[in-house]
């Protein structure tokens, strides 16, 4: 009986650790997010099949936005996993001040450093919403069920969203296309230079959105209104493509390798072999050469007024090595040297 207790325990635990394992592998996919690579519910997968399948080309963007974008329709939905640097967001500036035309899929919480450094580069101010649920839970459940409900302001059919925490605003001279019950914009679009910036949910666009009436309706919309071709941005959801190495280079490489790794044994066995001599004194270590070295060259960067831009490579490396960090402190203010010092302070606080 006790054997068979065992083998049922053990039994559990290798199904347990099955099912760990296969939603580990499910949840950590390179490509991840609002991407039109995604299967997900939060994907793009199904609206970029329905704009090939009805005849607009569509091209995925594997790299960093540069100036060569010309024309076409843009796509960047948030949130993003890698992120957004400042010649990011003047290529993208830049693309749309050409006359093309850049969709921003803004998220519900519009949290994320990215889709707040983007928005302020296109002067899109956001606001909060009523959106802060109860600590009741039945309140809560009754609250977060309801959803959000925006829907045309020349038609009929509401999209079934999610309650967004905030919602950017809508500037003088936008053309509304949707708003919800309380009159706040939705989906809206606005003139930037000779081309046109287009803010709508994230949400809608999933795979989740359009396979909803409504959420097609939107889509159909867009095509029909936008243009194309139709560009994604991937790159900012991970997806990369690296030249493909030289095979030549790789294999003298590895003989280069084999050959340090013979040297290496063979110099190890030789001091092996011979005799170690007397211990001899260890000389103290010098110390400060490389204190000194920092601290002039802060001083030379410090005359010669570094300071924003010192501050704005502080906020873009430490976004990088955190991501985590979603709403780093402003770098608009810094002109001086114990700023810059705040600064450095509050961002190793910054949780």
């Amino acid at each position: 009986m006790t054997d068979r207790r065992r083998l049922i325990w053990l039994g559990g635990g290798l199904v347990l650790l099955a099912l760990v394992a296969v939603i580990v592998a499910r949840t950590s996919s390179s490509v991840g997010g609002p991407s039109a690579l995604s299967h997900r519910s939060s994907g793009l997968l199904v609206s970029q099949r329905y704009l090939e399948a009805t005849g607009s080309d569509t091209e995925l963007l594997d790299r960093s936005p540069t100036s060569e974008l010309r024309d076409g329709v843009l796509v960047i939905a948030f949130p993003v996993r890698l992120p957004m640097t400042h010649p990011d967001l003047d290529n993208v500036a830049g693309f749309v001040g050409r006359g093309g035309t850049l969709v921003v899929g803004y998220s519900r919480a519009i949290r994320g450093y990215s889709e707040r450094v983007l928005l302020d580069a296109l002067g899109i101010d956001t606001e909060r919403t009523d959106a802060r649920l109860p600590v009741n839970p039945l309140r809560w459940w009754r609250q977060a069920s309801r959803g959000w409900r925006p829907g045309p302001v020349d038609g009929t059919g509401r999209l079934r969203l999610s309650r967004p925490q905030r919602l950017p605003v809508a500037p003088a001279g936008a053309t509304v296309w949707y708003a919800d019950t309380d009159d706040r914009p939705a989906v809206f679009a606005v003139a930037r230079g000779a081309g046109r910036l287009i803010l709508v949910p994230a949400e809608a666009l999933s795979n989740s959105g359009v396979s909803s009436p409504a959420g097609g309706e939107l889509l159909a919309r867009l095509q029909r209104s936008l243009g194309e071709p139709w560009i994604f941005d991937e790159y900012h959801h991970g997806l990369t493509t690296g030249e493909p190495p030289d095979r030549r280079s790789s294999v003298r490489a590895l003989d280069f390798l084999g050959l340090q790794l013979l040297l290496g044994y063979g110099l190890g066995i030789v001091a092996l072999s011979r005799r170690f001599g007397p211990a001899w004194r260890e000389t103290r270590p010098l110390t400060g050469s490389t204190a000194a070295f920092l601290i002039d060259l802060g001083w030379l960067h410090d005359r010669l007024g570094h300071h924003a831009e010192a501050a704005r490579a502080l906020v873009e490396r430490s976004v990088e090595l955190d991501p985590r960090i979603e709403d780093p402190p402003s770098t608009d203010t810094i002109e001086t040297g114990p700023e810059l010092v705040e600064l450095a302070q509050r961002l190793a606080r910054t949780e």
